[in-house]
């Protein structure tokens, strides 16, 4: 597994992409605006990712390092992947429900998860009904191992219990002109105290490429509003 620590991330994406607007850690907080403009790019399905969505996902979580589980993935497959959905597609590797998920614990590093955002997607996308988001991240955290993430594209973040989940960053996907705007929520599972430790040391060797205020202690800014 790679080092997957909230500013490894950012470097990585940073690196991969130096043309683009960076994307920013700070006060232990990943943020930033991504452009994935579709205004000239016909879509082949309803739903499909934003232009380079998935490049810079990869950027930050290479599959070729991670255990990665794409779930709600309709029609797009991400190689390196286990692409899970509901429907039987050409592109799934499993067919399975999100809130029941047919893997042991601790075995993923990384979920990215594209839901239906509303009844009428949920329609054109031929499922019964919106996903539980609560049954879907308990069992997201069940099959992730700790201090694995959780990425959640939607238009809003599902609600969340501090001792269950961090919240470590928000970024806006941003496509073009009256289109819909999607947000990408950052989770980490909690860590073991020994692995937090380590991940902080590996934070602190590293050499940011772009350099924003890191006060000492890195009180984060935002803690994201879930409950206790």
């Amino acid at each position: 597994m790679t080092n997957n620590s909230p500013r490894s991330i950012v470097e990585r994406i940073n690196k991969k992409y130096p043309k683009y607007p960076p994307t920013i850690y700070s006060h232990k907080w990943i943020y930033g605006t991504w452009y994935c403009g579709t205004s000239w790019q016909k879509a082949i399905y309803y739903g499909q990712f934003p232009s380079t969505f998935v490049k810079r996902i990869l950027a930050g979580f290479p599959t070729k390092e991670n255990r990665f589980l794409h779930s709600c993935c309709g029609r797009c497959r991400i190689d390196g992947a286990i692409n899970l959905d509901i429907h039987n597609l050409p592109e799934v590797d499993q067919i399975a429900d999100v809130e029941n998920l047919p893997f042991s614990d601790n075995s993923f590093d990384v979920i990215l998860i594209d839901p239906p955002y509303s009844e009428e997607d949920a329609s054109r996308y031929k499922v019964k009904r919106l996903i539980n988001s609560r049954k879907t991240m308990t069992e997201s955290k069940r099959v992730l191992v700790p201090g694995g993430w959780l990425l959640w594209l939607d238009e809003k973040y599902p609600s969340f219990r501090r001792k269950d989940w961090e919240l470590k960053g928000l970024i806006g996907i941003v496509t073009g002109f009256e289109r819909r705007t999607r947000l990408l929520s950052m989770w980490r599972k909690p860590m073991h105290a020994q692995q937090e430790m380590r991940f902080n040391e590996s934070e602190s060797n590293i050499k940011t490429q772009i350099a924003y205020p890191q006060p000492k202690n890195e009180t984060p800014v935002f803690d994201g509003g879930g409950v206790d």
